[in-house]
């Protein structure tokens, strides 16, 4: 009887091969291993016939109550008796098969199940914002068996609007598998009254993810709308005055620094953002400020900020317009021919020649320009940068393999000079193992008046500059 559950273990079962009974004709009351479907095994006793009965395979391969009356095989909570098939902490034992919640047990990457929700509050859950804000208290339980709770995020959608919140709960109690999570919302006055619907993103530490919809609450009884009463604001900020200092000057030698002043109302929720945009008629440069307010209240306030001009802005008209958001995300962007209609300053000049040419390089070197990455290597990067206008702001080196996908780029920094004559320096590292043979060099060029220049391997090679660099075996 060599496959007797009294006589061996069940790894030792296993691993003899046996999948069932072992001849016709047993002794009553023996009993033995059996396996009943891929990955699973039973018990089976043999009866008063002299025939074993069919496999039990109670609990599957997941742990249940057990065949012995206890929460494992042979009454403990394994297989034996033990925590696990034969009492040790893997594949037999832990909370693993046949004695505990999961497949193989804790976080051995076999937990593909998203946490629950066990509870849900909202605190209140019918409120008006007519008049003032209300903070909204959220308590949720939530549980995980294997690898526990990371994130618990909530979600409140307007159902007759576009308005939402979303807030992540941070847990106050308990354990990260069995855990009370609380956080807040604030819903401003003039919130959209009605209905707001719930639902939840519910991540674990093995990233498994579960979203559950306010269908999905509903359907386990748990709270999955919030109502809101009263007024809504459904009216966007509005702006009654706006003020550029100056509104015509010159950047033909010198930058500019343009003051903005404007007032906003917003008679419900109240103001929150603020933005001026300007723009050339004739060429693509453009500029925006968010301003700050600087005196009045969200609902009727004076809001101020700055535009730099630089020496070489374009010359001509500058249209102007705004953008204003209140804290309920009503919106209106105003163009330069609605402000012209409320009779506020729409748009402003410039008197400069203008700066049209983009930045030139006069100088590229890479040291070393040939090296190994038996071990890493840090490639330093050295360019000289003109641009006699509006000044050189930005560069960078672009390093791309001739053969892969891989790629480096850096943004280098200015080491001495200025921004018309400049010298710009950076590094760029390169790991051990990185691809070997060619890697092809690109430079992005730009200066304060946005004009770009994107110079090409080749147009570097033409130009007698460094354009490759070569990584060794």
């Amino acid at each position: 009887m060599r496959c007797s559950l009294s006589t061996v273990s069940v790894l030792a079962w296993l691993a003899m091969g046996c999948s069932g009974p072992v001849g016709g004709v047993c002794t009553p009351g023996v009993q033995q291993f059996c396996q009943c479907g891929p990955g699973r095994v039973g018990s089976q006793t043999c009866l008063s016939s002299g025939m074993f009965e069919p496999c039990v395979c109670q609990g599957g391969a997941g742990g249940g109550s057990g065949v012995g009356g206890g929460s494992g095989f042979a009454g403990g909570s394994g297989f034996a008796g033990g925590s696990g098939f034969a009492g040790g902490s893997g594949f037999a034992g832990g909370t693993g098969t046949a004695g505990g919640s999961g497949v193989a047990g804790g976080t051995d990457g076999t937990d593909v199940t998203a946490p629950a929700v066990v509870s849900l509050t909202f605190t209140p859950s019918t409120f008006s914002t007519t008049s003032m804000a209300q903070t909204v208290a959220i308590e949720a339980r939530v549980t995980d068996a294997q690898s526990g709770v990371a994130t618990v995020i909530v979600w409140l959608n307007s159902a007759a609007t576009s308005q939402n919140h979303n807030v992540t709960l941070s847990r106050t109690t308990g354990t990260p598998r069995d855990g009370v999570y609380a956080g807040s919302l604030i819903f401003p006055v003039g919130s959209a009254p009605g209905q707001w619907n719930a639902s939840l993103t519910l991540i674990d530490s093995a990233t498994n993810r579960g979203d559950v919809s306010a269908a999905e609450l509903a359907a386990r009884a748990l709270p999955s709308t919030l109502t809101v009463t009263g007024t809504g604001d459904s009216v966007a900020p509005n702006v009654t005055s706006l003020t550029l200092t100056p509104s015509s000057f010159s950047t033909a030698t010198t930058s500019q620094t343009m003051s903005i002043s404007a007032r906003v109302v917003d008679a419900l929720s109240g103001a929150t953002t603020v933005i001026v945009w300007v723009n050339s008629t004739s060429t693509s440069q453009s500029k925006n400020v968010t301003l700050t307010r600087t005196s009045g209240t969200a609902n009727d306030g004076m809001y101020g900020g700055s535009l730099n001009f630089p020496v070489g802005s374009a010359g001509g008209n500058w249209n102007v317009s705004l953008t204003l958001i209140d804290q309920v995300s009503n919106r209106d962007d105003v163009s330069t021919t609605e402000l012209a209609a409320l009779g506020l300053t729409s748009t402003f000049g410039i008197t400069s020649t203008g700066d049209s040419a983009a930045p030139t390089l006069a100088s590229l070197a890479f040291s070393p320009a040939t090296f190994s990455t038996t071990s890493a290597q840090t490639v330093t990067m050295t360019a000289r940068a003109l641009d006699n206008s509006s000044g050189v702001t930005t560069v960078i080196v672009w390093m791309n393999h001739a053969s892969t996908s891989q790629s480096r780029n850096v943004t280098l920094t200015r080491a001495s000079g200025t921004a018309t004559d400049g010298t710009y320096s950076g590094t760029l590292s390169f790991s051990q193992g990185t691809a070997t043979g060619t890697w092809n060099a690109s430079v992005t060029l730009i200066d304060g008046v946005t004009n770009r220049d994107d110079l090409s391997t080749s147009e570097l090679s033409g130009m007698a500059l460094p354009s490759t660099l070569t990584v060794t075996p």
